[in-house]
């Protein structure tokens, strides 16, 4: 094996590699070592995606999976919103409730309010 140097360009023993000129025969031979690198890499990274495809096309049931659980998670989906609907009105009707109520009896709804706040500030309070 030979000794290179950080960029794997030159096989000198001590790393070090003195610029050579262009057009010289150790430049034009690394610059043909390079685009064979090149080359090499680009055909490694078509027979990846050949492979891909062809791992793809030969098992239809996973493709039958996937699907099936995209039918199930947009299920889910739906059941979820259906759910956040119906959260929302319940919260509408008991915000509906709690102005009847503040209307009917501020005082009370201010000594609510007053309450509900001294027990929020304890629950996040940092002792």
């Amino acid at each position: 094996m030979e000794n290179k140097d950080v960029q794997g360009l030159s096989p000198d023993p001590e790393g070090k590699k003195g610029n050579p000129e262009p057009g010289s025969r150790s430049s034009d031979q690394e610059l043909q070592r390079l685009r064979e690198d090149v080359e090499e890499v680009k055909a490694a990274k078509n027979h990846l995606a050949e492979q891909e495809k062809q791992t793809d096309s030969e098992d239809p049931v996973d493709s039958s999976k996937e699907t099936v659980e995209q039918e199930d998670r947009q299920f889910k989906q739906d059941e979820t919103e259906q759910t956040i609907g119906e959260f929302a009105l319940q919260v509408e009707a008991f915000m509906k409730e709690a102005e009847a109520a503040a209307i009917e009896r501020p005082a009370l709804a201010l000594l609510a309010a007053f309450s509900l706040g001294i027990i929020v500030g304890q629950m996040f309070s940092r002792r």
